[in-house]
């Protein structure tokens, strides 16, 4: 084989190996769901339904929480009062992190709902997809947040 040959033959296989580390480097939320084998994923706009073990329940003037969860590795939402927004950090084997969190800063006649929604966001580190069910757990624990797709 000439030198020119091997050349790009070598650079060939390095270009190949460079692009599945970079692939295998990204971050990924997109897994299979065990009883359907079908494709399900942590990106989508997600509603509370229940709060440490407990359905949810929305004072009125307050909206029902929402998370945004984006492919760039950012999240966004509402947490009944007000908008907040930060970054998160996954693998393939459901642990999940969020960070960097921050929100407007608005005051609503009862906060009660948003502080103990935010508090349990920051202590999440794993999570559980079942259809259009997410639930965002600590540990082994009951799940610390439930919710459901909006489609």
């Amino acid at each position: 084989m000439s030198y020119s040959k091997m050349s790009k033959s070598l650079k060939l296989r390095v270009g190949l190996l460079a692009l599945i580390l970079v692939s295998a480097c990204q971050q990924r939320a997109v897994l299979s769901d065990a009883k359907s084998s079908e494709p399900i994923s942590l990106y989508s706009k997600w509603q509370l339904i229940e709060l440490n073990g407990r359905t949810l329940q929305v004072s009125d003037g307050l909206k029902t929480p929402v998370i945004t969860v984006e492919k760039e590795g950012r999240i966004s939402g509402n947490a009944s009062c007000n908008n907040f927004f930060g970054s998160f950090e996954t693998d393939n084997a459901f642990r999940l992190k969020f960070s960097k969190m921050g929100s407007t800063m608005m005051a609503c006649n009862d906060m009660s709902l948003e502080r103990e929604f935010l508090q349990k966001l920051e202590v999440v580190d794993n999570f559980t997809l079942s259809g259009d069910t997410l639930s965002l757990n600590k540990a082994r624990m009951t799940p610390l947040l439930r919710l459901v797709r909006v489609k």
